[in-house]
């Protein structure tokens, strides 16, 4: 599996932004880890192609009333990944969970055929 970093901004206004991202794989499954503080289940949209994923997550200011910012040390904006994946993912199995800015997707794996041999019987 691959990332493939293409971030082109929905609007000029807009910043746009690539989250730190770790790929690990077991013998049944790909597990895609993603920062993206601020974000929810509402603001993460995720997409499965033919031969990719995609990720897209717009992470909104929150402004709190009456306080002033004073010291941030994440980004608002849009967050976008592009993932090539592997023939052997099971698209149907694919889950995500969000939680507390930490966005989880486990990819799991298809069955590789097993080599067995078959009896022959006379008929």
């Amino acid at each position: 599996m691959t990332n493939e970093t293409a971030c082109a901004p929905a609007r000029a206004t807009e910043l746009q932004f690539v989250p730190r991202t770790r790929i690990q794989e077991t013998a049944e499954a790909w597990e895609i880890v993603c920062e993206v503080p601020g974000a929810d289940d509402q603001s993460a949209e995720i997409s499965l192609e033919p031969d990719r994923l995609i990720l897209n997550v717009r992470v909104q200011p929150t402004d709190l009333p009456g306080f002033q910012l004073v010291h941030r040390e994440y980004r608002e904006g849009n967050y976008q990944q592009i993932f090539k994946l592997p023939d052997n993912i099971d698209r149907q199995g694919v889950e995500a969970t969000i939680r507390q800015g930490v966005l989880r997707l486990k990819l799991p794996k298809l069955p590789v055929a097993q080599t067995r041999k078959v009896t022959v019987v006379a008929g």
